[in-house]
């Protein structure tokens, strides 16, 4: 007989998450979003004259998500970002000494919101 595993509920949005936590009487909210990924990708070839390129950025825009969590009931305090390394990709160069290293990784934004107070929220709707 087969055991099944309980299944873990579904994360929750953010949003979701902010309104749970305005509900729940929280002072703060932290957020943490993925604004970005890097990928490294290790060629010779853009050594060589080829212009290739090496690394590729993709941007997520969090502007709305942003604005959907203030109109749950909070207010954003201090926005910070990091740069998260999940690995790096090398090569040895090609007919000369050393070698060439990317990194791979995402940036993810941290942000803090305050709670509003009541009489803010209604003024904020208006």
């Amino acid at each position: 007989m087969k055991m099944m595993k309980a299944q873990e509920p579904a994360p929750m949005h953010p949003v979701e998450r902010a309104k749970a936590a305005y509900e729940a009487g929280d002072t703060f909210f932290q957020l943490r979003v993925n604004v970005s990924e890097v990928e490294g990708r290790s060629s010779n070839y853009g050594y060589l004259g080829g212009g290739t390129v090496s690394t590729q950025t993709t941007r997520h825009d969090a502007a709305d998500m942003l604005g959907q969590v203030e109109e749950a009931g909070w207010h954003l305090e201090h926005a910070g970002y990091v740069f998260v390394e999940t690995g790096e990709v090398a090569q040895s160069k090609f007919m000369t000494a050393g070698s060439v290293t990317r990194t791979n990784g995402y940036g993810e934004g941290i942000y803090l919101f305050r709670r509003m107070q009541d009489e803010q929220v209604r003024d904020h709707d208006d």
